[in-house]
């Protein structure tokens, strides 16, 4: 015998099912970090970077910021400098402001890095009453094919 289903219960099933699909998307669209840092106080912060980081390709950088206890950091200043350890090639006079778009989540404009080898990205992180927190992603940029 086959029971009918009311259209409240038909209506109450699709809409359980079309938010199970948004979190299941959102979860599976979610990027990993490409790089961690810890700073002083247990604070972290991970590096994005949208698309990934790659010679000669303009990418946004996001550092999602994170304190201690786990809870995103919010009101404070966040700077990026660039640098290539072994060149005499940096942006510590030009650093790349970050502005928060969401609580803890810190966003620069776009970047490009114009040659392969050994990067470092310095961040800065300055919040009202506290000392400057500083911490440096490093990593390899390959050459383009």
């Amino acid at each position: 015998m086959i029971k009918k289903i009311s259209w409240r219960n038909l209506l109450v099933l699709l809409t359980l099912v079309a938010v199970l699909a948004m979190v299941g998307g959102y979860l599976l669209l979610t990027p990993a970090p490409i790089n961690t840092i810890t700073l002083e106080e247990g604070y972290r912060a991970d590096l994005y970077a949208d698309p990934a980081l790659a010679v000669g390709l303009k990418s946004r950088l996001e550092a999602r910021v994170i304190d201690g206890h786990g809870k995103p950091v919010s009101g404070c200043s966040v700077q990026f400098f660039q640098a290539m350890p072994g060149m005499q090639m940096s942006t510590d006079d030009q650093p790349l402001v970050a502005t928060e778009r969401a609580v803890g989540r810190y966003i620069a404009g776009t970047h490009e890095f114009t040659m392969g080898g050994g990067w470092e990205l310095k961040l800065r992180l300055d919040c009202t009453g506290q000392t400057s927190r500083q911490g440096i992603y490093a990593f390899t940029l390959d050459w383009p094919n």
